[in-house]
């Protein structure tokens, strides 16, 4: 079953990430995918990927930005482009 298009690829940036072992580091020249509202994932390759629309966001540091607080637990469920 082929996907619909993402409803935003933002390509080309440095992407702070972190693992399931909550380790943080860096993802470069990386593409973030957005789909149904939801960042669905980070990866090096979005060649073969259609979107509704594509921000090249080369030489910008994407990290994440909570959205919600509970407790001591924060849901990132967005990112924001820096530029620097």
């Amino acid at each position: 079953m082929t996907q619909p298009p993402a409803d935003l690829i933002i390509t080309g940036c440095t992407v702070l990430v972190h693992d399931d072992h909550e380790e943080i580091g860096f993802a470069e020249d990386a593409s973030i995918v957005v789909r149904g509202g939801v960042i669905e994932a980070i990866t090096d390759d979005v060649r073969d990927l259609d979107a509704g629309e594509r921000i090249d966001a080369r030489g910008q540091v994407a990290s994440p930005r909570p959205a919600r607080a509970s407790g001591e637990v924060l849901t990132y469920l967005t990112y924001e482009v820096v530029t620097y």
